[in-house]
């Protein structure tokens, strides 16, 4: 005897060791810009995926204002649907246009008051123009 033992096989690449992007990004891949007292995210030329201290100034700079919409939430790249985060610190900017003269910046930034994942797109770019903001 003694072949009764079983093969049963993993699951892959699953388990844990490299966990699914959101908007593309992993903390992994994020930058880091922790020990800013105001981090800019800069559409359509920035880095997306950042990681930043909590109570620090976020400021989103839009270098084409009608062109871009950011907005907090989730785009899912498999299905191309958006889903906007109405709980989000990221307002959409069409409803606080917070702007000075163009290039429109968020004036004055948004302060992260709490740690977590934020995740973020750009309503009428989301396939292209999307990330998160880690809050440590």
């Amino acid at each position: 005897s003694g072949s009764g033992g079983s093969s049963a096989g993993g699951m892959g690449g699953f388990g844990g060791f490299a966990p699914d992007p959101v908007n593309g990004c992993t903390l992994a891949n994020a930058v880091d810009l922790t020990g800013m007292a105001t981090v800019n995210i800069d559409i359509p030329n920035g880095s997306y995926c950042i990681r930043m201290d909590q109570n620090a100034g976020l400021q989103f700079t839009l270098a084409d204002p009608p062109n871009h919409r950011y907005m907090g939430g989730v785009y899912d790249e498999a299905t191309m649907q958006k889903f906007a985060d109405a709980a989000s610190p990221i307002l959409p900017s069409s409803n606080t246009s917070p702007y000075t003269d163009s290039p429109a910046v968020t004036t004055p930034p948004y302060t992260m008051p709490s740690t977590g994942e934020f995740p973020w797109y750009d309503d009428k770019n989301a396939s292209v123009i999307r990330g998160v903001v880690y809050v440590e």
